[in-house]
Parts: structure tokens; C-alpha cells; sequence
């Protein structure tokens, strides 16, 4: 017999039998006339692999402790990165260290905060989905085209438009095939790394002009207020990832410019904290 899930205020759980008052009527009938579960018994399957309130906690104590080691990773690197004066091979590993923490960013982060899920106050959720938008990519089209259509459709063609890698790749039946997909598997690695460019040069522009996410169009209006803030993320990305690197490495980047010889790691502060001008 189907259960009920009942959580206590410490936690606990405990399950009680469903009585059949409330199961006589509520079969369904699905699109393709078979009868399915009724309301009480999905419920129950649903509250029998819940977490308990204690569980809860301590996945939010993770997640958020998780969330910390990134972004120390994060302000680290990019600190030894673009604006200490370590040695070469000190900056290299930086960059790697870097590298790992932005995908983190995204793949947890921003991730999470997009979802609602990582934390129970709105306000949190949304003031790091903006990472999102640090990252290059708009965090309002984000959470139309992944939670409604991917979550909503997830690999339905024509809808979930992760699914929308043509030309370089094939990830349904129902895509054209071509050749050079036999491939895929090899060369679409690397091209994954020209993602962030993608949104942020060409795919929210493109969905902003055209009102649509792939095949399916907008069901929001475009505000103002959105095109503002799309527009300020994108700025904020130029912003950490080229402008700060070239203001604090302005040496290497007008010796590269015009083809000047470079000495190793060019010091362009002195101790007064003025700047050296280029040698010629």
C-alpha cells in the first residue's frame, strides 16, 4: 500500500499508510490512454527519498564550504596570475589553478544559485547567479534556456537547446548526420573551449535580437532593465579577464605590440610605485 512521509521537527522521518479513501479516485489517465499513479502514491514515492532535515543541513554546510575553497582558488590564482611578479613557472601553475576554479565557478556556483538551491534566502541565490554574467554569459538567459527548456525538455531536439551543437556536432537522432561526426568524440573537446567567447560575442546578442533560445522563442519580454544587465556582465568580464591583466602588465603588452626586445618578467612598478617607461 502507498506510504505518506512524515518529518518531524528534529528531523526524523516515518512513514504511515495511505488509506484507500484517498486513492479510489485519483487515477489518471496519460496521452496515450494508459492509467497512471495516482497524486498520493507519486508523493509518497517522492517523500520516501527525501532528506531529513539534519541531512539538509549538512549538504548546505558542504556546498557552501565547497563554494569558499573556490573562490580562495579563484582570488589566489588569478592574484599570482595577473598581478604578483612570481617567476614564470610560478604563474603557469596559477593559470592552470585558475583555469579549474572558473569551471568550478560555473559547473557549482553559479550552477546552484541559477537553480534556487544554493541557499533558502532569494536574495543570496540571486546576487550569485550574476556569476553567470562574470563568466560571459547572460545569467536571465541562462535559466530560461536551462531550467525551463533543458530541465523542462531535457534532449528533446528543437527544445533543449544543448542539444544545438550543429555544425560541429550530432547529439540526437533526429539531427542531420554528417561524416565528419565519427569524430566528434575526438575534436569537440577543444571547440568546448570557445564557449565562453560563443556568449559572450555572438549567442545572448543573438537571442536578444531574435527573441528566441534556438528554435524556441522568448516567452519573457526584453526590458530594458535585461539588456542593461546583460550588457553590464559582459563588461564586467572584458573587465577581470583583459582589462586588469593589461593595466598590471603593461610592459609585456606594448613590448609584444611593437616587437621590442623583452627582458624576463618585466618589472613595471618600482618600489615608490611609479612605472618605468618602455626602453628603446
Amino acid at each position: 500500500m502507498p506510504e505518506s512521509l512524515t518529518i518531524s521537527s528534529t528531523g526524523s522521518r516515518s512513514l504511515h499508510p495511505l488509506p484507500a479513501s484517498e486513492l479510489s479516485d485519483q487515477v489518471l489517465v496519460d496521452e496515450f490512454g494508459d492509467q497512471t499513479a495516482s497524486p498520493p502514491a507519486v508523493n509518497a514515492l517522492w517523500g520516501a527519498v527525501l532528506p531529513t532535515l539534519a541531512e539538509l543541513r549538512s549538504a548546505r554546510r558542504r556546498l557552501h564550504g565547497k563554494a569558499l575553497a573556490i573562490a580562495a582558488l579563484l582570488v589566489s590564482s588569478y592574484y599570482v596570475l595577473v598581478i604578483s611578479e612570481f617567476a614564470l613557472l610560478v604563474r603557469f601553475g596559477a593559470a592552470v589553478v585558475l583555469v579549474l576554479a572558473l569551471v568550478a565557478v560555473g559547473t557549482s556556483i553559479m550552477h546552484d544559485a541559477n537553480h534556487g538551491a544554493f541557499s533558502r534566502h532569494r536574495w543570496i541565490n540571486r546576487t550569485l547567479a550574476y556569476t553567470s554574467d562574470a563568466l560571459g554569459a547572460s545569467s536571465w538567459l541562462w535559466r530560461i534556456q536551462h531550467n525551463a527548456l533543458h530541465h523542462g525538455n531535457t534532449n528533446v531536439d528543437g527544445f533543449d537547446a544543448d542539444l544545438a551543437l550543429a555544425p560541429w556536432a550530432r547529439l540526437a537522432p533526429t539531427q542531420p548526420w554528417h561524416r565528419r561526426f565519427r569524430w566528434q568524440h575526438v575534436y569537440i573537446w577543444p571547440l568546448y573551449g570557445f564557449l565562453a567567447m560563443k556568449n559572450l560575442l555572438v549567442s545572448d546578442t543573438s537571442s536578444l535580437i531574435r527573441r528566441r533560445i534556438g528554435e524556441q522563442p522568448l516567452r519573457r519580454p526584453v526590458r530594458f532593465d535585461v539588456v542593461l544587465r546583460v550588457v553590464l556582465g559582459k563588461v564586467a568580464h572584458v573587465g577581470w579577464a583583459i582589462i586588469v591583466p593589461l593595466l598590471f602588465n603593461p610592459c609585456r603588452w606594448f613590448r609584444a605590440r611593437r616587437h621590442l626586445p623583452a627582458r624576463p618578467l618585466c618589472r613595471c612598478r618600482r618600489a615608490g610605485g611609479s612605472r618605468d617607461a618602455p626602453s628603446r
